[in-house]
Formats: C-alpha cells, structure tokens, sequence
C-alpha cells in the first residue's frame, strides 16, 4: 500500500504538490504549485523595480518544501535583464519528505534551464541533502542583449524554523542582509506558532534597511489572515495584499519602511480593502505570540483569546426564556 504522505497530487497549472500528513493540507494551492509561487511569491518582489540595479540579490525561503518559490525566483532572474551577478538563497525547511521530492519538481519543463545548470553542479541539490550548493545560471546583461553568469548559492538547512530563525537574527553575519523572505508555512490555524509577531520582528531585523526614500527588504506570504497582517504591521512593516489565485482572496505583501519619513511604496501591490482593514484592527487581527519560540499550539491560542477578550469584549447574551410576569 503506497504510502499517502508520498503521495503526488497535480494541481491545475500541471505542477505538483504533497499533502502534509500532520495538518492534513496540501504544500499548495489546487489552482497550481508553480502559479502560486509565481502569484503569491515572486511577483510581488517587483524585480523589475527592486533588483534590476543590484548585483547581489538575497532571499530567505521559510519552509522551502518542494522549491517552487525559490526555484520561480531564479527562472525569473534569469530572464529579467539586470546587473544582478551572485543570488544567495538560505532556504530553511523541518520535514525530510518534500525534500525527497525535489528533483521531481525540477523536472517541470518551466524550470529545464534551471535543471540542467544544475545536473552537473550540484546533485546533491537534488537529493534534498543540507548544506551549501554552488551553480551558475544564464542570465541577461542590464542592456538585455548580452548573456551573463549568474551565481547561485542555496544554503539549505533542515531544522525547526523557531530555532533557525532567532540565532539568524542575532547574528551579524545575517543581520540586514535580505532583499526578502518568503513565508509560506502551513496555514495559521493550524500552525499558528510559526505565524508570531516575534517570529516577524526577527524577520525585521534579518531585512535589508530603507535607504533615503527607498523602501526596504520585504515579507511576502499566501496567508490573508488578519492576525498575519496586524504582526506584521505592528512590527513595523506597510501592507498591502496580492492578486487573488483559484478560490483563495489573495496573499500578503509587508514592505519596511520608515512611517515617519512616509516612504511611499507607489502602486506595488494592492492596498487593503475597507473590510480588511477594519479586521486587521478588530478582534481577528489580535496576533499570535510565542516569545520564548516554544510555546504549544494550545497555549498561543489560550494567550491570543485572552487578549481578544481584553481588547475587544464580547458581550454576554442571556439566553435564558423569559418569566412571564404574573397579573
């Protein structure tokens, strides 16, 4: 009997997913693993805008799972005419499983460019083994006429992201070094521990600072949740939402700026519906917290009621039939 974790599901776009066996959800979105990571992901970077200029671009792929977002990134690059010449990817992922699956998802005919530069470079890629891996891909020159090498570094670490994250963050090496992070762990209902205004305020620090009236390094993710958006909000970052894919509404898109210099993030994105706003400061938006990285799923949910109900009571309703009053 086929074991159901390994399992392989084809979304609609003709790319594939795993189902988590845990949370019981897919890595991805029915419409298309690989348009999820395209829509949700790498489109809302605006390379086009925010990268073309650099020469080193650096990304940080939170639960990296099969690769699509990380993969997308570099499919993109290649074709974006840039002075880009080295990206670094430090893609940090728990589950051995969708690691196993790697090299089924290079064989996408979208990333054969990318599947070939990477044959011959790196086969422990491949293999889903943790480390450092090295390869080149070919890439455009700024004027988008001459071919160039682009150098690719993916430093892939199995580990628990709640232990990952904070060392990074105290570590100079790391601190203010990314252009972005993609967030995509599974959905906030059921891992609400890996949704925390803690977890996102380490992710402030680990992103690359506003310079003069230029935004700085940004947070993109496919959760819409209104507790996601006031972390991060209240972490310090400006929000805005995605394009909509298949049945869902859209993801998030959080940009650092500095509020008080009003830096201006232009037409990136979408602002916040009237609705969203409202419950991103209601009682959905209250937020998860974790500030030890290791409370339960049970106690960050207790924490986050009790605060609701402190900041935004419910009445209490007697439901109780009335007595009719004796004449």
């Amino acid at each position: 009997m086929p074991n159901e974790a390994d399992t392989i599901h084809i979304t609609a776009d003709g790319s594939i997913t795993l189902k988590d066996i845990e949370t019981g959800e897919l890595f991805h979105n029915r419409a298309g693993a690989y348009t999820e990571a395209l829509v949700n992901f790498v489109q809302p970077l605006y390379l086009h805008k925010h990268a073309v200029e650099k020469q080193e671009y650096a990304v940080m792929d939170v639960c990296f799972g099969l690769g699509y977002n990380t993969f997308a990134l570099l499919t993109e690059l290649a074709q974006l005419p840039s002075k880009i010449e080295r990206v670094q990817v430090v893609a940090i992922e728990k589950n051995e499983l969708p690691l196993r699956h790697l090299n089924d998802v290079l064989n996408d005919k979208r990333f054969v460019p990318l599947n070939d530069a990477m044959k011959n470079s790196c086969p422990a890629l491949f293999d889903g083994e943790i480390g450092k891996h090295h390869f080149s891909i070919v890439g455009y020159g700024a004027g988008g006429s001459s071919s160039k090498e682009i150098r690719v570094e993916i430093n892939l670490i199995r580990e628990d992201l709640r232990q990952v994250i904070p060392r990074l963050a105290n570590d100079a090496d790391f601190i203010g070094s990314f252009d972005a992070i993609f967030h995509d762990a599974f959905s906030p209902l059921r891992a609400p521990y890996l949704w925390t205004v803690d977890l996102f305020q380490c992710y402030k620090r680990l992103l690359k600072n506003y310079q003069g009236n230029n935004p700085g390094g940004r947070v993109v993710t496919y959760s819409a949740a209104s507790a996601v958006r006031s972390a991060l909000e209240q972490c310090g970052f400006c929000i805005r939402r995605t394009e909509a894919l298949g049945a869902k509404n859209g993801g998030t898109l959080a940009i650092l700026t500095d509020g008080e210099a009003g830096i201006q993030v232009g037409d990136e994105a979408l602002e916040l519906l009237e609705h969203e706003v409202l419950k991103m400061h209601g009682r959905p938006g209250v937020p998860h917290r974790d500030p030890t990285f290791q409370d339960t799923w049970k106690n960050i949910q207790i924490a986050r009621e009790a605060e609701q109900d402190v900041l935004f009571p419910v009445p209490k309703v007697n439901y109780s039939p009335r007595r009719r009053r004796r004449k």
